[in-house]
């Protein structure tokens, strides 16, 4: 079995650019039937706005085109750099147009044929890819690891400069550039490179970097992606627990004195859940205040939203704290509307894209779990137990003017403070995981806060990996074996 390698029977690399419009096209040609065609695409759109997307790629003939990642941001420039493959299961000439949601300032796209890949799978399985390094700084790193023994390991760099030149700086290591597409047809310099090298052993920590000459001024938000195609036969998707999406992020939103929020969730892969974890205070009164609830979760795409978990809390200022969820099918960015059945004081939500985890049973079916509490008290201990070996143990606090000190064995994730009402909601996030069942596990939230201790939410949940084994009952004479879900 040899690595997956560019096909240069045919066009090999084909670069396009377009400029103050919402369209890209171009032409590829393959030479060797069962190619894979990767498509490489960067925009930005001159504003200090959110980022666009590709909103879908079409081609003659007609292919099934899928999204593997994508990574946006805003800043002065609106970033946003995307890939995208379809198996082409002959050779010949393939027009391609790549849709995007809105009118950009200019845009490129590099597509790549690619002969020697997994058609079905091209990807390879190991849980640090696709890497994403998204910052302002021209120099740039992303450390990934594979898991099949042969792997096209491919860079893919896209950013505005401040001059129509390549946007390397002469320095990549260990990836080599392959093809570059520039453009400055419009306001700024939207350009992108796509490096590659072969390997022959499954790499570990390999430290992937690039340099980008000339960088624009302001704040930039570059964006690296290192990504790994891989062979037929390659190995299967080792076991391990869900981890948060490694080409996203953990996002946070706030409000104040309404009765609706939202947040913008990006995914980078296909197939990852959303967890919103959410706090809120009402302030009515203390010891008084009635606490509200989500009435409704929406989102655009259209996702199916399901609660896991609610915490009303008793005393305080009304604290309450929720657990939804959805699967998310495709990378994209999903604008999330959380409606209460009330006007709060003030609330906080915290969105986590998921990254393998099963998608129909995302839950540890165990039966402590999950935790859904609150207390005045400090330390509070909660003792859980997994049914699954590979999980994400997630836990949530949230109270008013407080903060967490420790959330042992756990490691913190992220946190929102929101003080815009007249008291102030704070929500914490912690995690760690394990690739072993476990079995009274004790997790202890010490907190600080406000003397009279007003009531902290607590909530202690466990993502299951994918293909997590089924209940096993044990009954004389006979086995009964339960499917989760």
């Amino acid at each position: 079995m040899t690595a997956p390698s560019v096909d240069t029977t045919g066009s090999g690399p084909v670069g396009a650019q377009a400029s103050s419009t919402n369209t890209i096209s171009l032409t590829v040609i393959t030479g060797i039937a069962d190619d894979i065609i990767e498509l490489f695409i960067g925009a930005e759109t001159n504003a200090e706005t959110s980022a666009i997307s590709v909103a879908s790629v079409s081609s003659v003939p007609a292919l099934a085109w899928a999204r593997r990642c994508l990574s946006s941001s805003g800043g002065t420039y609106s970033q946003e750099a995307e890939t995208w493959w379809a198996h082409v299961p002959t050779a010949e000439s393939y027009a391609i147009t790549i849709d995007f949601s809105a009118t950009f300032d200019d845009a490129s796209a590099i597509a790549l044929p690619i002969t020697g890949a997994n058609t079905s799978a091209p990807f390879d399985v190991n849980v640090s890819l696709p890497a994403v390094n998204t910052n302002d700084s021209p120099s740039l790193l992303a450390t990934i690891s594979t898991t099949a023994s042969d792997a096209l390991v491919i860079g893919f760099v896209s950013g505005p400069t401040s001059a129509n030149a390549p946007p390397l700086g002469g320095t990549s290591s260990p990836l080599v550039a392959l093809a570059h597409q520039l453009n400055g047809g419009a306001v700024n310099y939207q350009n992108i490179f796509v490096l590659s090298e072969s390997y022959s052993s499954p790499q570990t920590d390999l430290a992937c970097a690039v340099l980008l000459s000339a960088p624009a001024s302001g704040s930039v938000h570059n964006i690296w992606m290192v990504d790994a195609i891989v062979p037929p036969g390659a190995a299967p998707p080792p076991r391990g627990a869900p981890h948060v999406d490694p080409g996203s992020a953990v996002v946070t939103a706030e409000a104040s004195t309404a009765s609706a929020m939202g947040i913008d969730v990006v995914t980078s892969v296909a197939d990852d859940i959303i967890v919103l974890l959410i706090g809120s205070e009402t302030s009515t009164g203390y010891n008084t205040s009635t606490p509200v609830s989500v009435s409704s979760i929406t989102s655009s795409p259209a996702l199916t939203w399901a609660l896991r978990v609610a915490v009303p809390s008793v005393g305080g200022n009304g604290q309450a704290g929720e657990e939804w969820w959805a699967h998310a099918p495709t990378a994209n960015t999903y604008d999330i509307t959380i409606d209460f059945s009330a006007a709060f004081d003030d609330a906080i939500v915290i969105g986590i894209p998921i990254t393998g985890a099963d998608i129909t049973t995302p839950f540890d079916v165990n039966d402590s779990l999950p935790v859904g509490t609150y207390s005045g008290t400090s330390p509070v201990v909660s003792t859980i137990s997994t049914t699954a070996a590979d999980t994400l143990i997630i836990g949530f606090g949230s109270a008013e003017n407080f903060a967490i000190t420790s959330f042992d064995p756990l490691s913190s994730l992220a946190s929102k403070s929101n003080g815009g009402g007249i008291a102030a909601e704070v929500g914490f996030v912690y995690s760690a995981a394990y690739t072993t069942v476990q079995s009274g596990l004790s997790i202890t939230l010490d907190k600080t806060g406000y003397t009279y201790n007003p009531p902290q939410v607590l909530i202690i949940d466990a993502i299951q990996a994918a293909g997590a084994a089924p209940v096993c009952y044990g009954f004389v004479g006979r086995i009964l074996f339960q499917q989760p879900g």
